[in-house]
């Protein structure tokens, strides 16, 4: 019950970031994080000194972050937002169809255990047909299909 609970913790947590940015943020959660601190320390009416003072970090930090020299780390934007009265929220935005990766990942791993297979039988001269090879990259695709566990992901990035 307590990880169902987390969930539903999850969930609302994330539904409530979806609702605030549909408001106001919206427009910020577009911009770089340098330009959000700055759009909201002006908002806000505070100096970079002033800001500095409150997030516990130098005021030329605060002038790097703004400007967008060099990087930042979380628990500093963290402390910068929540000076501000905001919370620093990050959300993974896949650039791809994740169903659709783990596919092309499975197949790639199928035909390359397949391929492993299919040498063994040639060092011992026993050099299967082209449909033989092919029914198992087939098998082994649903192998790995059924089998939960990780696949290949050293080659091909």
């Amino acid at each position: 019950m307590a990880k169902r609970r987390t969930h539903e913790t999850e969930i609302y947590a994330l539904n409530r970031a979806v609702a605030v940015l549909s408001r106001e943020g919206a427009a910020l959660s577009a911009l770089p994080w340098s330009a959000a601190v700055r759009t909201l320390r002006t908002r806000l009416r505070m100096t970079q000194a002033q800001l500095a003072r409150r997030a516990g970090v130098p005021q030329p930090q605060i002038a790097r972050i703004e400007s967008g020299r060099g990087g930042v780390r979380m628990d500093t934007l963290q402390r910068v937002f929540s000076a501000m009265f905001c919370d620093a929220l990050v959300l993974p935005l896949p650039r791809r169809d994740l169903d659709a990766v783990v596919d092309e990942r499975l197949r790639a791993s199928a035909r390359r255990r397949a391929a492993s297979g299919l040498r063994s039988l040639a060092h011992e001269r026993h050099a299967p047909a082209q449909d033989m090879a092919m029914h198992l990259v087939r098998f082994e695709e649903q192998r790995l299909r059924l089998k939960d566990s990780p696949l290949d992901w050293d080659e091909l990035a």
